[in-house]
């Protein structure tokens, strides 16, 4: 049975998603995992590793279980997989699309 090369070492220019916390290569324009945009490079030149997470957008929720910003086009948590609950989820800012 062979075994998995190691993953690729963090290069300079590479981002850190501020959706899922993948690292993304520098000549990536979104991330490969859920498809956030890459962010403004920041001053420091860091690739987005020390960014705020981006602002909430209509129908956004806040997952119950681990409190990660989720998109609206999403089902589920990303990050724990907990499903959407009724209503778009804890301390939402805004009510999904479909409810505005």
């Amino acid at each position: 049975m062979s075994q998995r090369p190691p993953p690729p070492q963090r290069q300079p220019g590479d981002w850190t998603c501020p959706g899922c916390g993948a690292n993304v290569f520098k000549s990536k324009a979104e991330c490969f995992k859920c498809k956030a945009p890459r962010p403004e490079r920041p001053a420091d030149g860091d690739g987005g590793a020390s960014r705020a997470p981006p602002p909430k957008r209509r129908g956004d929720w806040t997952c119950p279980q681990c409190a990660a910003n989720v998109f609206a086009s999403n089902s589920e948590c990303f990050r724990c997989q907990t499903p959407r609950p009724v209503g778009g989820g804890g301390g939402t800012a805004f009510p999904p699309p479909n409810e505005a």
